[in-house]
C-alpha cells in the first residue's frame, strides 16, 4: 500500500486525480512516522507541536513522462502545532544516492491569525 492519499470530491475528476497519484506514487517508496512531540520556535512565537518525520527514495527514471530524473533520498520533517492548527515548520532535505547533500530547504511561521 503506497503512503500517499489523493483526496479529490469531484465525481466527475476521478482520472484526473488517480492519474496524479499514479504520477506521484510511481517512483517513489515513502515511509514516515510521528516521532513525538516537540517544543519548536519560529518567528511566529513557540509552539508544542507534534512532530513527523518522512523519508522517500526515488529511483531513477528514464520513461519518457519522467525522462531525465536521477535517484535521490529526501528527509521532509514537518512540525503541526494543534493550537494554530496549521504546520509551523517544514525542513526537506535532499541527498544523491552516495549520501551528498543536493538540497536543504526550511519553512517556517512568520505569522499567523485564528478566526
Amino acid at each position: 500500500m503506497s503512503g500517499i492519499f489523493i483526496s479529490y470530491r469531484r465525481e466527475d475528476a476521478a482520472g484526473h486525480a488517480a492519474r496524479l497519484f499514479d504520477r506521484l506514487a510511481g517512483p517513489w517508496s515513502v515511509q514516515g512516522k510521528v516521532t513525538g512531540l516537540e517544543q519548536v520556535s519560529v518567528p511566529a512565537g513557540k509552539f508544542h507541536a507534534i512532530k513527523v518525520e518522512v523519508y522517500g527514495n526515488r529511483n531513477a527514471d528514464v520513461t519518457q513522462a519522467s525522462a531525465g530524473s536521477v535517484a535521490v533520498r529526501s528527509k521532509i520533517v514537518v512540525w503541526f502545532a494543534p493550537e494554530v492548527k496549521r504546520i509551523v515548520k517544514h525542513t526537506r532535505d535532499t541527498f544523491a544516492p552516495n549520501g551528498n547533500d543536493l538540497s536543504k530547504d526550511i519553512y517556517e511561521l512568520v505569522e499567523y491569525k485564528l478566526n
